[in-house]
């Protein structure tokens, strides 16, 4: 946008033709992200009533695995993995690491709130192709299913490598394994 404002700075005399046109598309770009806005906005408030989730387990107990470094992609609702879930942070991606605790899962996010999965809480993991509108190549994304509340959701993570994502799969399968059978 600077570079447009930029280039066309030098030819904006008013009344001219690239006056208008530079107006038109500056009116264009502000209308897209108002628009923006208010359609991230309107999710945060339909979503205002879900569980916060925990940011932290008050016992972790020992560090059984982990942690494994990887990209936290989002949070959506299980079944449609369009519909990305944005209040309490859910919906930042960024930076982040998995441990594996006896209390249950760890995520440690980068510039937004840490993700505390208590054990009793996951429901599945799994390869996908994508979440929240980014795809990668097959198996490129590991889900997490888990239920926040009475909800049950799935957070996506992405590990550059292979073996990082065949390590946080193996460290959530054995959680899942861990589980008393009604818990599962």
């Amino acid at each position: 946008m600077t570079l447009l404002i930029a280039a066309s700075a030098a030819a904006l005399a008013p009344g001219s033709g690239r006056f208008l046109l530079s107006a038109l598309i500056l009116v264009l770009l502000l209308g897209s992200v108002w628009f923006t806005r208010r359609r991230w906005r309107r999710r945060d408030s339909r979503q205002a009533e879900l569980s916060m989730p925990h940011a932290s387990f008050d016992l972790p107990g020992l560090l059984l695995a982990g942690p494994v470094p990887c990209q936290y992609l989002a949070t959506t609702f299980a079944g449609d993995w369009l519909d990305r879930i944005v209040v309490h942070d859910l919906g930042v991606a960024g930076a982040a690491a998995v441990s594996r605790f006896e209390a249950g899962l760890l995520l440690e996010r980068e510039g937004a709130l840490d993700i505390a999965i208590p054990r009793s809480a996951l429901v599945s993991v799994r390869l996908e192709k994508g979440i929240a509108g980014r795809v990668f190549e097959d198996d490129g994304v590991v889900m997490v299913g888990w239920m926040l509340g009475d909800l049950r959701i799935d957070s996506g993570l992405r590990a550059e490598r292979v073996s990082s994502r065949l390590a946080i799969v193996a460290m959530l399968r054995s959680a899942l394994e861990s589980l008393p059978e009604e818990a599962a």
